[in-house]
């Protein structure tokens, strides 16, 4: 029997997915296939790589200020930032080049703008594969593949079940992001978050900031929503675990513990169910 875990997407709330991971992993639930979406695949990649300890080091130690440096402005007239060194930066330290010697079978989910499919992608560059995936529209730059203009793949496919059912998986494990997007406290913050930090570090300006990305985001997130539930029905998976982090904000990923702790709590409400999946 094959077990295959779907990685949904979720911007920073995707560091709950570490205690996703964590808790599999110290339960001894052995993965057999994995698929990401958005920041589900580039978590996705840390597990697949065989070095998912280098990996989680690097996530939780993320500070503020070195995800700024991270960052590339781009042409606004394509999207506002390049996904480029964030992406090197990982991947040089995994060192896996190709997606084919990736320690376990896995798949990016990618959505193509010039045709609205959703793509998958199980061989070539990694980094090609990544960028491709985490390429949220308007906020970063798509990437060319082929005849093909990619973004996230939470465009089409929120949470990647289907993807999975392609690599064999007989049963699947997934990860829902986006269920308690309402939870989102609206309220705006108080200056030195990271929309002010970016500006400042970045863009050389720091003006009062107006909550526009978190905004854009949650509504990106309500119609994500939305599709997940129908693509839950079409392919449902075998246990959804759901990590309460509707109240993490588009860019914390410098400040990863609560979304990690909340991942920890669903997972280990849904171990029992898990254990008896791959058992059975």
């Amino acid at each position: 029997m094959k077990v295959g875990l779907a990685l949904g997407g979720g911007s920073a709330r995707g560091m709950a997915l570490i205690g996703v991971i964590d808790v599999l992993r110290e339960e001894g639930i052995e993965i057999d296939c994995i698929a990401g979406t958005s920041i589900g695949a580039l978590m996705g990649v840390g597990l697949a790589s065989g070095r998912y300890e280098v990996f989680r080091d690097i996530a939780i130690n993320m500070d503020l200020w070195k995800l700024i440096r991270l960052i590339d402005p781009s042409n606004p007239v394509e999207g506002l930032m390049e996904t480029e060194k964030i992406v090197d930066y990982i991947v040089d330290r995994l060192e896996v080049e190709r997606m084919e010697d990736l320690k376990i079978p896995y798949v990016a989910v990618c959505s193509d703008l010039r045709t609205g499919n959703e793509v998958h992608i199980t061989k070539g560059p990694l980094r090609k594969a990544l960028r491709a995936s985490l390429s949220i529209p308007g906020l970063f730059t798509p990437v060319k593949y082929r005849d093909k203009l990619l973004v996230d793949g939470g465009i089409v496919n929120p949470i990647p079940v289907s993807a999975l059912r392609e690599l064999g998986a007989d049963k699947v494990i997934a990860v829902d992001l986006n269920h308690y997007v309402l939870e989102r406290d609206l309220v705006p913050r108080k200056k030195g978050g990271f929309i002010q930090a970016f500006q400042t570090g970045v863009l050389g300006k720091s003006p009062d900031i107006p909550h526009i990305f978190d905004l854009i985001m949650d509504a990106l997130y309500l119609m994500e929503r939305s599709i997940s539930e129908m693509k839950l029905k079409e392919y449902p998976p075998d246990v959804i675990i759901r990590p309460r982090v509707g109240n993490i904000s588009l860019f914390d990923y410098h400040r990863p513990e609560r979304a990690v702790i909340k991942g920890r709590e669903a997972t280990l409400d849904r171990i029992e169910d898990i254990k008896a999946l791959v058992k059975g």
